[in-house]
């Protein structure tokens, strides 16, 4: 019995019946990667209508370990419209961003883990109609002014996601990242990507 129970622990061992859970530590090819995608996120924000909005995003990495990875991004929110029969209303338009990461990795043997921090900058037009007159601000109809003019925030960026390879080089990545402690707003998106590895 003793026999048995050890050839079966044996075999649970065994590289053939390893768990897909087990920790791995895979050869590091390259160091470099870049990657884009798309994805579906809801703005935060006072006094904007909080729907769901799509977003794209370019992103060049280098991992300068199995554990470690820096990451530049550069991408584009949806236009944000403000609400409808209520004042204060504000638009966010033309949102470009770019940001800079810290990438955490843990390795499996089917897929990879990965958490994100980071600092991201956004460039974005605002404008605000309310009911008194402000910084560029212009009159609209009649008892109404419209203040706009361009803005820009730092905010802090969290997430969480995974990388499942299709070849050596070619791997899909989906994420959750948060943006935070936005001046105007936050974002929080899901985003899928191809990523291409050297």
């Amino acid at each position: 019995m003793k026999r048995t129970l050890s050839a079966c622990l044996l075999m649970l061992h065994a590289p053939g019946f390893a768990s897909s859970w087990e920790l791995v530590n895979p050869p590091l090819t390259s160091p470099f990667y870049v990657g884009g995608g798309v994805g579906y996120g809801q703005v935060d924000a006072d006094h904007v209508d909080q729907e769901w909005q799509a977003n794209w995003q370019v992103y060049a990495g280098y991992r300068f370990d199995t554990v470690w990875a820096i990451e530049l991004a550069s991408g584009r929110y949806a236009d944000v419209d403000g609400v409808k029969d209520n004042l204060p209303s504000v638009a966010i338009d033309h949102n470009y961003n770019v940001s800079l990461s810290l990438l955490g990795f843990a390795y499996y043997s089917d897929f990879s883990a990965f958490y994100r921090l980071g600092l991201q900058y956004d460039d974005y037009d605002k404008s605000k109609i309310q009911q008194q007159a402000d910084d560029r601000c212009a009159q609209w109809g009649e008892d109404l002014f419209r203040c706009a003019g361009g803005d820009s925030q730092v905010s802090y960026l969290l997430g969480l996601g995974a990388e499942f390879p299709l070849t050596d080089a070619l791997v899909t990545r989906l994420e959750w990242i948060s943006q935070l402690g936005g001046s105007d707003f936050n974002q929080h998106q899901a985003v899928a990507s191809l990523m291409l590895k050297f």
